[in-house]
This record gives C-alpha cells, sequence and structure tokens, in this order.
C-alpha cells in the first residue's frame, strides 16, 4: 500500500507490484504495513478502507490480485490492548497475526506476550525470525516458539542472500531443521531486490529440501492461512 510505511511511495509503484507479483505466480499477497506507522500517522483503522479501494483499483485496471489487509506488528507488551483497539490487526478474515521481534535482541516478554495471544485465540506468525540477533545465536528461541504453535515465516530475501551471508545461512538452517512454515516476499518495491516475488526463493528452497515441500511453504500453508484453517497447519 503506498505511503504507509517504508514500502511504496505512490498508487503507480503499488499497482507495479501488483503486476510484478501476477507475473510470478502469485494471485493472493497480504499488505502488512507496519502497526507503529500506521499509528503515528492515525491511519491504523483506515487501512481496511483502503486495501479495498485498491482491490477496486486493481479491478478497474484487469489486474486479477487479490489483496487482504493485515499488519506487521511489533511485539510490545500493551499488543492485545492494541488488538481490541485495532491499532494492531491479524490477518484478514483470520485469526493469525504477524508479529515482528526487533533485529538487535530477544525481548525478554516474548514468550508471556505469545501466550496471551494464543489464550485470545490468536496465532502468532514469527516475520524473519532469521534477522533476529539473538535466535541466530540461539536457535532453540526459534524452537520453543513453534513448538508452542507459532507459525515462523522466513522472507524470500533471506533465503537468496540480500541480507548477508550470515542471515542467508541462517534462514537455510532453519529450513533443514523443520522450523519455517511460510516463505514471504517481504515486498517494499516495484524495483532492485525486494519485488514481490516467491519464485526464486522456492526453487532454492527446493533444492535444500524437495520441490513439494517448498510449494507447501508458498502455496499450501498461506492458503491455510488465510482461510483460517490451523488444521491444515502442521505445527
Amino acid at each position: 500500500m503506498p505511503s504507509l510505511d517504508d514500502g511504496p511511495s505512490t498508487m503507480e509503484e503499488s499497482i507495479n507490484m501488483a503486476r510484478i507479483a501476477i507475473e510470478d505466480g502469485i494471485s493472493v499477497v497480504v499488505a502488512t504495513p507496519h502497526n507503529r506507522d500506521l499509528g503515528g500517522k492515525n491511519l491504523s483503522r483506515e487501512l481496511p478502507n483502503r486495501v479495498n479501494e485498491f482491490n477496486r483499483i486493481l479491478e478497474s485496471a484487469s489486474i486479477p490480485l487479490k489483496v487482504l489487509y493485515g499488519m506487521e506488528n511489533h511485539i510490545e507488551m500493551d499488543i492485545i490492548t492494541q488488538l481490541n483497539s485495532l491499532e494492531a490487526l491479524p490477518i484478514e478474515g483470520t485469526r493469525f497475526m504477524l508479529l515482528e521481534l526487533p533485529f538487535e535482541f530477544f525481548p525478554v516478554y516474548t514468550n508471556e506476550i505469545i501466550a496471551d495471544l494464543f489464550a485470545g485465540g490468536i496465532t502468532p506468525i514469527i516475520v524473519h525470525p532469521e534477522r533476529n540477533a539473538s535466535i541466530r545465536s540461539d536457535i532453540g528461541l526459534l524452537k520453543d516458539m513453534v513448538n508452542k504453535g507459532c507459525i515462523a515465516q522466513v522472507s524470500s530475501g533471506s533465503i537468496s542472500g540480500i541480507h548477508g551471508s550470515l542471515v542467508r545461512d541462517c534462514a537455510r538452517d532453519f529450513i533443514l531443521q523443520n522450523l519455517v512454515h511460510v516463505i514471504s516476499t517481504d515486498a517494499h518495491s516495484d524495483r532492485g531486490n525486494r519485488t514481490p516475488k516467491l519464485s526464486y526463493a522456492e526453487k532454492l528452497v527446493a533444492d535444500i529440501i524437495g520441490s513439494d515441500a517448498a510449494y507447501k511453504m508458498v502455496k499450501d500453508i498461506p492458503l491455510a492461512i488465510i482461510n483460517d484453517d490451523i488444521s491444515a497447519i502442521n505445527v
């Protein structure tokens, strides 16, 4: 979505991203601007309307992409309050919520927040854990979250190496150890190395664990998530 966070700046760029996604075989995307950015602009409650309007624009341009709304929610002590006030959002129509940890450390209240989310019927999707320094140093932190029922989502750019060899090797190790459920585009632009593409990362993962398992990470499990079907996800 344009002009909300560090993603696309203009509607033209957003439309170009939609075209790129379609060309790469993607039919549904979830727009997940950072909840902090939306809150700072008092736009949190406007996101569903903006996504609906964007879908109308795509339809008028004959671009067959479906966009759902969600947020990349920063882990904070008051995240439950934010959910109740719609300052933080799960993925549209589901009980799955993207949860972002800081890059530099593992908050001491992480497990408490995860427990609170589960108690409220929300399944956390831990986004790009491979970019968290503490998790890279101690894979047990990720194993514990997955064992609790969290979904782990690794970014395609991490797998291809745009964030450096350390993050790349960590992401691939997580995949080898069966700790990753979803590969995301983490797309930010219509140019450069963060465009909405999954096919290249899928091929890289297929070389690691086989094409069937890689396909599940870009199709079957994401489809189960947007259908709010936890039973179809092996956690």
